[in-house]
Parts: C-alpha cells; structure tokens; sequence
C-alpha cells in the first residue's frame, strides 16, 4: 500500500538539514525557471521546438517562524553577502518515495521578508539552484 510521510521529506542545504518544523501545508515547491523546450509557431502553423539549456530552477521551502532553520539560513546569508561563501549543494528527498531533486551549485536568493502578527508565522526561504535534476518520484 503506498504511504506518504511528509515527515520523511528531507532538505538539505551545504551542511545545513532544514526542518523538521515546516509549514502546514505546502512546505516545499520545486521548479525550473523556463520548459526544457520552447515551441514556435510560424504563421502558416507549423512550429518548430527548440531547446533551452537553462537547467536553472528554484526550491521554495516554508518553516515556522519558531524554527532554528531560519538562524542557521539568516547566518548562511549573512556570511555570502560577506564573503561570498554560500555556494553549496542542495537536495530534496522524499524518503518515503522516490522523488529527489538536487544541484550541485545553489545560493540563498535573499534574505526573506520579515513580517509580524498576532499568529504564528511562517518564513519562506529561496534557494536558487544553477543545475537542477528533478525526479518526480512515486510513493508506491
């Protein structure tokens, strides 16, 4: 019987594991920037495809406010925008699944908004990846 466990979805940062206090909900979005092939449509409707080799991608990962991830990321930042230090490799697993995305080459895009309320609040870190390879897994 196939069983998903988001507990089990790993991310991991250069030496940093984030989590495990993800957001409810949508905790992780994985994408690429632009479609492997882009078609063209000339005016008498033929078309032609043609291939980009940008591999470049994002991944979207959402913790609690509450959550130690966001110290160890805010350091992570603060010493690339420093020292410029903060090429590392990232990967995301589903462990109870198939699925795996990963590169070689990924940096926090920014520091993110900061925002306060009366709730408990979620922080949305960007990490941009050069090379991205995805696997759009299964959990049979």
């Amino acid at each position: 019987m196939p069983n998903y466990d988001p507990n089990k979805v790993i991310v991991t940062l250069g030496p940093i594991t984030l989590g495990p206090d993800f957001k409810k909900g949508t905790f992780i979005k994985v994408s690429y920037d632009v479609p492997a092939f882009v078609k063209y449509v000339g005016v008498d409707g033929s078309f032609v495809r043609v291939k980009s080799s940008d591999e470049s991608g994002k991944i979207e990962v959402t913790v609690m406010k509450k959550s130690a991830s966001n110290d160890l990321l805010s350091a992570m930042e603060n010493d690339d925008r420093a020292l410029g230090t903060g090429i590392n490799a990232v990967q995301v697993k589903d462990a109870s699944g198939t699925s795996l995305h990963h590169g070689d080459q990924a940096w926090l895009e920014k520091l993110p908004d900061t925002e306060y309320s009366t709730e408990e609040d979620s922080v949305t870190w960007n990490i941009i990846v050069g090379k991205l390879k995805s696997n759009v897994g299964s959990n049979a």
